[in-house]
Formats: structure tokens, sequence, C-alpha cells
């Protein structure tokens, strides 16, 4: 159960994060860093 949970967390972040938070902060953060 706990297998399971956490690789269906990750997954729900990874594809958040890649689809709002990395294209608009991710792209642009990294290259003003």
């Amino acid at each position: 159960m706990g297998s399971r949970g956490e690789a269906n967390n990750a997954l729900a972040h990874s594809s958040g994060r890649r689809r709002g938070k990395r294209v608009s902060v991710g792209e642009f953060g990294v290259e003003s860093e």
C-alpha cells in the first residue's frame, strides 16, 4: 500500500510540476539563476 501510494503521488507531482511550474518557472528560473 505504501509503495503504490508513493508511486501514484510521485506521478501526479511530476505531471503537475512539469506541466505548469517547470515550463513557467523552470525554464525561466533555470536560465535566470
